[in-house]
């Protein structure tokens, strides 16, 4: 989150991936968590009125 938030609902499926790995998560809690990080992400970009310009959904799963 350090550059945008943009960037980093972008890079949260692929970085959870990796995070969930390393501390030995399944899939499902992993997917989880980055459904959860990326819904706390949108949630502060909309109480602070921030856009995050992104034009389709982005989910643990990828882009839907």
């Amino acid at each position: 989150q350090v550059h945008s938030w943009k960037n980093a609902v972008a890079a949260a499926p692929l970085a959870g991936k990796l995070l969930g790995r390393e501390l030995g998560w399944g899939k499902e809690a992993t997917n989880n968590a980055i459904d959860d990080y990326i819904s706390t992400v949108r949630r502060w970009a909309r109480t602070a009125a921030v856009p995050l310009d992104i034009e389709q959904p982005i989910t643990a799963t990828g882009t839907i």
